[in-house]
């Protein structure tokens, strides 16, 4: 079976970047999570790209929030990608998680 969603990183300027593609919902947030988690734990500067992200539920919101937290606490540089037209912009701002982390445009 195909997994809903893929995570890939890379680094840019200082950053550990986090692309994200597929979709994160109720099925699959956990083990993203674990993933997201295993992938930053020494980082002190992420962005999450959420540009390719198809779909998006209440999970996901629940993650984005969650890792906005644990950023925070930690003092962690912490940023998503989303342009303002995507799903997952549409997302961050509904949600108004758009309020707590910076969203980026692009990574240019």
């Amino acid at each position: 079976m195909t997994p809903l969603a893929t995570l890939d990183t890379t680094r840019l300027s200082g950053w550990l970047v986090v692309v994200i593609n597929g979709e994160i919902d109720l099925s699959n947030a956990a083990i993203i999570r674990a993933q997201l988690e295993d992938a930053t734990k020494s980082e002190m500067a992420v962005a999450i790209d959420l540009s390719p992200v198809q779909y998006i539920d209440s999970q996901g919101v629940r993650l984005f929030y969650q890792l906005s937290q644990r950023f925070a606490a930690k003092r962690v540089d912490f940023a998503f990608v989303a342009p303002a037209d995507s799903i997952a912009g549409q997302v961050l701002k509904l949600s108004q998680l758009s309020d707590l982390v910076p969203i980026l445009e692009s990574l240019d």
